[in-house]
């Protein structure tokens, strides 16, 4: 759960981001969709998703691993 600062010097930053899964359930490559950050921030939201996220393999219908896209919302706030 995120605490939002209540500083009304800060900004909302939104980025839309895909996250490329391999079969293994690692995630590795990292698209920002749409971003209303500054390109720095993208490219460190992506590095710290790419080194820490995880996922359960998803498997086809018969029962084998397959690569897929986790699509996720990140929404944060910057202080000035």
């Amino acid at each position: 759960m995120s605490t939002v600062p209540s500083d009304t010097s800060s900004k909302t930053a939104v980025l839309n981001v895909a996250l490329d899964v391999d079969t293994n359930g690692k995630a590795d490559k990292c698209n920002v969709e749409s971003s209303t950050a500054s390109p720095e921030i993208d490219a460190a939201v992506c590095r710290n998703l790419l080194a820490k996220a995880n996922f359960n393999p998803k498997l086809d219908e018969n029962g084998k691993p397959v690569r897929w896209v986790f699509k996720r919302r990140v929404t944060f706030q910057i202080k000035d």
